[in-house]
């Protein structure tokens, strides 16, 4: 590039003379403010902590390595605590790498040798935004692409003012990085000049500040570069916390008469990018980039970047840029002046964009939530505006363009006849009329954005312009602190309350031991709402505090109410009964002590929420369990429970019968002191718990069925436990009783027992017999004798408590059935069959339609017959025979229809037999035959009871009788024909020829 490059575009804007004029006053204000600024930050530190560099070995020729001085000159200062590093006049080559990290706390300032030549304002011409600063405090970084020039982090503040730093010609790369600053809270660059400066390599740049808020102002970037190939800008911003840059240049060339310029060997992404936001935090809880006065020539790829989402980790969002008062050549290479994406809030006003020859785009905005553009000029082929369809606002006022892309959401042209009815220009001149200052960017941005939002709403507008007025008359500062105390209803100090800041700003913090917490960095102009809360609080007093356009800083306090709970709980015995009068102590987070009630209930009522509290029961001659119960970190109401147990000692013993087997059920009757009774259980055990000590007592044994040789044993003056055993004797009773038949004793019946012991008895001739047996057994007595059923069938007797005579059992001679089925061939049941019972008794009976019958109630112990008939048919077996009846019996037969054949001869006259002949059957069965050759001719296999016709017939033959009949054939049958031959006439006539 050249100082005529520049030149070029010097006659092409005097269309935009009144915004360059203003542009140079204001710069002159900028000038004034860091003039009123330097000296302060200069003797912040005081006297006792400055150093000189010269004093830790810097030479300043421009040869000799002054790396490692300036090294021992920060880590003496980071021995004191901070303090001011002065530079003489010199050449410092930087050949070293120097990195000072100082652990986050202090302050530091490297200062040259002041110069006061101001930095001219953007609208001046090439000749003189390309002059040096007369900066005699030089260094020179050398450390190549492999390191960092100058490193520094870990600062409340650094301050670099007055330095130049300059390249060495003909080399590539003279650092990978000149000046890093990195988590610096306040990082600022006053005065300062880099010249003919380049980094080639990815990730490197000439400045770059990272998690800091950086401040840039008054200072130029001359010839120097990055590389675009690489994504390399000049200044690069990670992770900000807030960027300022004021009254500064970037051109492509300078006027050093040892090294014009970098540029050539490439250009650089941006001059600036910004890059990812940190995640806001309560002293600094807004993403603000700020550009004022600032001046971009061609030699960058896009003069401004704002690529958030090109860095990791992701961007924080980024509430506003704003841009006033700048002037940019656009680059020749099809690119954007501005390349602007994911900003929440855009800003830019008063600044012109020309002089390129072949540019894509002016400003080009991708995903703005809110883009105004106020009184900008785009000319000279940068005369194109840029907005994509994730852009949601945009507002264009009063501005100079040829073409404007717009497919943002909601698009707002306005032109106005006055800067009174300029929103952006109305906002501006009431800053500058009632407070007497420029508005600062948020200020401009959220006052001019509430009235463009009015429209054209007059009420709206007057109430806007209404709240901007009463804001200024309060002579607002920019931002303002928020802080506060939050303490309890005792008036303590309330530590650990998460306050949340919403509205224009979101953050969060947290109080501190003294309740205290604190938002810093707010910008006036805005609404907020400040929220605590904590766990265990759900009423703070009050709620929360909303403050809108405050004047400056806000004390908000709360009152935190903590919830309360109660415990409660119940103290029982074994068991479950109340167990009144327990002393029940508190301690913990607080202390107290009650008495449980006649239920054996006890409580603490409205115990504050989040301490830890332990219940402890207390009783003479009691223990509890559990001990002690504890609820630590209160958070609703809790039941604790304890069960009672009291001192006491027991009388236990066993219950054993004959052989030492323990003795089930019997009853043991405590007497004396108190009062019990008990049962032995299965193994004859038995225990009386729980006796107080000392008392006199008496157990008593008893037991249906048994006796006892010592029935009660005594204890006086119970002091330890005591055992007490009976041993019982099982009686004998008689079990007996008589079997009758038809009111006479029955002889000869076998009596089973069975049971606890088994044997049997036979009765006598008078039915009678009898068992004698232990008591308490289980008995069965089962009678049985052949053929006979007894009523009751058993007789059982469980626990055999007494005497049983009447054991007695009805005996009845037992009947049965003979039943069966007659069935056919098919095993198809067939009715109407005849059956005959012959023997010990008579009878007949008819099977039913499925063929079965049935002979009932036949006395056991016959010889019985039965025999099945019906015409025309045999049946298999013939009979069954059943000797000695002793149960039911089956008797079923399969029959067989009966078959016969109707046979004969036919006969010629003479009786010869005529063979030939047709003979047909008709009737129940039908069929044909022929008569053979001696006559005769057979139908065989016909059933037995149908009807049959037999007729004959044969040519040339009559019959005298041609049909022969046979009804109900019963047995074979003969049917003869005799035949007579028909005599024929044969005849004719003979005649002559």
């Amino acid at each position: 590039m050249s100082c005529g490059t520049v030149r070029g575009r010097e006659n092409s804007s005097l269309r935009g003379q009144s915004l360059f004029r203003y542009l140079f006053a204001s710069s002159l204000v900028a000038l004034l403010a860091w003039c009123a600024f330097a000296p302060a930050a200069s003797s912040a530190q005081g006297p006792e902590n400055v150093f000189n560099l010269a004093d830790f070995g810097a030479v300043g020729d421009g040869s000799t390595d002054d790396g490692p001085a300036l090294q021992r000159a920060l880590d003496a200062a980071a021995a004191a605590g901070g303090g001011t590093i002065n530079v003489p006049a010199g050449r410092f080559a930087i050949r070293t790498p120097v990195a000072k990290d100082f652990g986050g706390t202090g302050s530091i300032v490297i200062q040259g040798v002041e110069s006061t030549t101001p930095v001219p304002p953007p609208t001046a011409f090439g000749d003189k935004l390309s002059l040096p600063l007369d900066l005699v405090s030089e260094f020179h970084p050398q450390t190549g692409a492999g390191a960092v020039a100058l490193h520094i982090a870990g600062l409340e503040s650094f301050l670099v003012k007055d330095i130049a730093f300059v390249g060495t010609p003909n080399v590539q790369t003279d650092a990978y990085i000149t000046l890093n600053l990195h988590e610096i809270n306040e990082a600022s660059i006053l005065h300062c000049e880099f010249y003919g400066l380049i980094s080639q390599i990815r990730g490197g740049s000439i400045v770059r500040a990272a998690r800091s808020h950086l401040t840039l102002a008054q200072s130029k970037f001359l010839g120097s570069t990055g590389n675009s190939g690489v994504n390399v800008p000049t200044v690069e911003c990670l992770e900000w916390k807030g960027i300022t840059v004021e009254n500064t240049i970037f051109i492509d060339y300078g006027q050093r008469p040892e090294l014009f310029s970098k540029t050539g060997m490439a250009a650089a992404y941006s001059w600036l990018i910004i890059g990812n936001a940190a995640q806001p935090t309560a002293d600094s809880p807004r993403r603000e980039v700020v550009l004022r006065e600032v001046f971009f020539d061609e030699g960058a790829l896009n003069g401004l970047s704002a690529l958030p989402s090109l860095y990791p980790p992701s961007s924080a969002p980024i509430d506003l840029l704003y841009i006033t008062g700048l002037y940019q050549n656009v680059a020749n290479l099809g690119t954007s002046g501005h390349y602007l994406t994911d900003l929440r809030g855009l800003l830019v006003e008063k600044s012109h964009y020309g002089w390129s020859q072949r540019a894509d785009v002016a400003i080009n905005m991708l995903n703005i939530g809110n883009a105004i553009l106020d009184e900008i000029e785009c000319v000279e082929d940068a005369e194109r505006l840029r907005a994509d369809n994730r852009t949601g606002r945009l507002t264009v006022i009063n501005s100079i363009y040829a073409h404007l892309d717009s497919l943002a959401q909601f698009t707002d042209i306005r032109q106005t006849a006055t800067p009174q009815e300029d929103p952006v220009q109305y906002v501006r001149q009431q800053f500058e009329t009632i407070a007497g200052r420029e508005p600062d960017g948020a200020a401009h941005y959220f006052w001019s954005d509430k009235l463009l939002r009015c429209g054209a709403d007059a009420s709206c507008l007057n109430a806007g312009r209404a709240a901007l007025n009463t804001y200024l008359n309060n002579a607002p500062t920019p931002t303002f602190t928020l802080a506060g105390q939050v303490l309890d209803e005792d008036g303590d100090a309330l530590p650990g309350v998460a306050v949340a800041l919403t509205g224009s700003q979101a953050a969060s913090t947290v109080t501190d031991a003294e309740g205290r917490y604190r938002f810093s960095r707010l910008p006036t102009s805005g609404i907020y709402t400040v929220t605590p809360t904590r766990r265990h609080y759900n009423t703070f007093g009050p709620a929360s505090r909303t403050f809108t356009t405050p004047a400056g800083d806000l004390e908000a306090d709360f009152l935190g109410i903590v919830n309360r709970h109660d415990l409660r709980g119940r103290v029982t015995v074994a068991g479950g009964a109340g167990l009144s009068g327990v002393a029940v102590s508190l301690s913990g987070s607080q202390a107290g002590s009650t008495t449980t009630d006649a239920s054996g209930n006890y409580s603490f009522l409205d115990l504050p929420a989040g301490g830890n509290y332990t219940v402890t029961p207390s009783l003479l001659s009691h223990t509890f369990a559990p001990a002690a119960q504890t609820s630590n970190d209160l958070d609703a109401d809790r039941t604790l429970n304890f069960t009672g147990t009291l001192v006491t000692f027991s009388i236990s013993g066993r219950v054993t019968a004959a052989g030492g087997v323990g003795l089930a059920g019997a009853t043991l009757s405590l007497t004396g002191h108190r009062t019990a009774t008990a049962t032995s259980d299965a193994n004859g055990n038995y225990t009386f718990p729980a006796l107080p000590k000392q008392g006199n007592y008496t157990v008593t044994v008893s037991r249906a069925n048994y006796t006892f040789a010592q029935a009660s044993k005594s204890f006086n003056d119970l002091n330890a436990n005591q055992i007490a055993n009976f041993n019982g004797t099982l009686v004998n009773y008689t079990l007996a009783g008589r079997v009758t038949s038809g009111g006479a004793g029955l002889s000869g019946v076998v009596v089973a027992l069975s049971g606890a012991q088994t044997a049997q008895r036979t009765t006598d001739a008078n039915g009678n017999y009898s068992f004698t047996l232990p008591a308490e057994g289980d008995y069965t007595l089962t009678p049985s004798k052949a053929n006979y059923t007894f009523t009751p069938p058993t007789r059982v007797f469980n626990k055999l408590a007494a005497n049983q005579t009447t054991a007695d059992f009805a005996a009845t001679l037992n009947r049965h059935t003979i039943s069966g089925r007659v069935v056919n061939v098919n095993n198809t049941g067939v009715p109407g069959v005849l059956l005959t019972l012959s023997g010990a008794q008579t009878g007949t009976t008819t099977t039913g339609a499925d063929g079965s019958y049935s002979f009932a109630n036949l006395a056991a112990e016959g010889n019985y017959t039965v025999t099945p008939s019906l015409r025309h048919h045999n049946f298999t077996p013939p009979s069954k025979t059943f000797n000695a009846l002793a149960s039911n019996q089956q008797a079923s037969f399969s029959v067989t229809l009966n078959s016969h054949k109707i046979s004969g001869r036919v006969t010629a006259a003479g009786g010869a037999g005529l063979a030939g002949a047709t003979l047909s059957l008709s009737g129940s069965h039908s069929a044909s035959t022929t008569s053979d050759s001696n006559g005769n001719y057979t139908f065989a296999g016909l059933p037995a009871g149908g009807n049959y016709a037999v007729s004959v017939s044969k040519e040339l033959y009559t019959f005298s009788t041609g049909v022969q009949t046979f009804g109900d054939l019963d047995a074979d049958k003969t049917a003869n024909f005799s035949g007579t031959l028909v005599n024929l006439n044969l005849g004719g006539r003979v005649t002559a020829a």
